[in-house]
């Protein structure tokens, strides 16, 4: 299902910059959006929740393509569309406006940067890995990015900002789980990727970026998954508590996570040990109606 959802993505994005409606709204956006030079490019600005500042002309060209993108957005569950210039990765266009509107994605370190630069330089559609995104508060985001082309030649970059929510609901399947079992995603950097049944305190997204010394997943399971092994067995997990866990280590962009699915061995090995009880009760029950028949056999040819 995650693989299944992140190939969506890169779906998404690609049919996006493939259309002639979305390439010419990128290029009348970015025309207002320049028009007035650089020393204009200081009366934009994102305050959020859909509220700017930005010089009239642009703002009726901007009335005019919003609502897709806005409807777009809502549909399919992205926390933010971008539309990017290819130059220096300008933010000519944001649905939701927070401050990264108007910015230059290289002016700052983020996944947004490094998914506009791959569609630039490299001129296909790709994906990054979760890093905190100040512009957003500084919550992890994901962000998946294509290359809009025209006669070959790439003339801007449309940029889907991934809402963590979205990978959270395919974790949080709990059927078959019991009390104690879980499935959670973990990143290279050993830090949550989707948050935790058990611990959402520590081991949610926010909390491990946030918190990493609390936050971080370094267990045997962790470390074989990123390292390419797909195995199972009984450990110690995050918590300090023996598990048994089987993981796989699943390939995201170009970074690895692990897939790990865990439940606490005490309950995993309740129902066996049930049976055992079962079966000790069965013999010991079973024996002593042995002995009594043949006590009484006994007797019987005794007499």
């Amino acid at each position: 299902q995650i693989q299944r959802y992140f190939s969506e993505r890169l779906g998404d994005a690609a049919v996006l910059a493939n259309n002639p409606y979305i390439k010419q709204a990128f290029k009348d956006l970015n025309a207002a959006f320049s028009s007035g030079g650089e020393s204009a490019k200081a009366n934009f600005k994102g305050h959020g929740d859909e509220k700017y500042s930005a010089p009239e002309e642009y703002r009726r060209i901007h009335d005019q393509y919003f609502p897709v993108f806005n409807d777009y957005m809502d549909k399919y569950g992205y926390y933010d569309v971008f539309l990017l210039s290819p130059e220096q990765g300008d933010a000519v266009f944001t649905v939701t406006k927070e401050p990264d509107f108007a910015r230059r994605v290289d002016a700052f370190d983020s996944s947004l940067k490094n998914v506009w630069s791959q569609a630039v330089k490299k001129g296909k559609t790709a994906l990054s890995d979760t890093k905190p995104y100040e512009p957003s508060g500084g919550i992890p985001a994901q962000f998946v990015a294509a290359p809009i082309k025209e006669n070959g030649e790439t003339i801007g970059v449309v940029a889907l900002q991934i809402s963590i929510d979205s990978i959270g609901e395919i974790m949080r399947e709990r059927s078959g789980m019991g009390k104690t079992g879980e499935t959670y995603l973990v990143g290279s950097d050993k830090l949550m990727r989707s948050d935790s049944f058990l611990d959402p305190t520590n081991h949610s997204v926010e909390a491990s970026f946030a918190n990493p010394n609390k936050g971080k997943v370094d267990t045997k399971a962790s470390r074989e998954a990123l390292s390419g092994v797909v195995g199972e067995g009984i450990i110690t997990d995050y918590n300090g508590n023996p598990v048994v866990s089987a993981y796989t280590p699943l390939k995201i962009g170009d970074t690895t996570w692990a897939v790990l699915a865990e439940i606490d061995e005490a309950e995993a090995f309740a129902a066996v040990k049930t049976l055992q009880r079962y079966i000790i009760i069965v013999g010991i029950v079973g024996i002593l109606a042995i002995i009594g028949v043949a006590f009484l056999f006994t007797r019987s040819i005794t007499r």
